[in-house]
């Protein structure tokens, strides 16, 4: 249902306060983990570190499409899927 909708909303929590911000899918093939990128130094990347729980959004208006996913968000520098997905 995602596939041909790339930008999602990430909610994370923040000192127990749920805080969301707009992500890019970077794949396109989905086999059951959503990747996306982000700065090592972001806000999120502590927020998820110390919860892992996380929400994702995304919506397409023109086809009435919605669908919201929970599940836990890790943080992976792995340099071959960097490499992978980076265009």
């Amino acid at each position: 249902m995602i596939k041909d909708i790339k930008v999602g909303m990430l909610v994370t929590l923040d000192h127990d306060m749920p805080r969301a911000r707009p992500m890019h899918l970077v794949q396109d093939d989905y086999d059951g983990t959503l990747w996306f990128y982000t700065r090592r130094s972001a806000e999120k990347v502590l927020e998820t570190k110390s919860d892992h729980d996380v929400c994702l959004s995304f919506s397409d208006q023109d086809d009435g499409v919605y669908v919201s996913l929970s599940g836990k968000a890790n943080v992976i520098d792995d340099r071959e899927l960097i490499d992978k997905y980076w265009n």
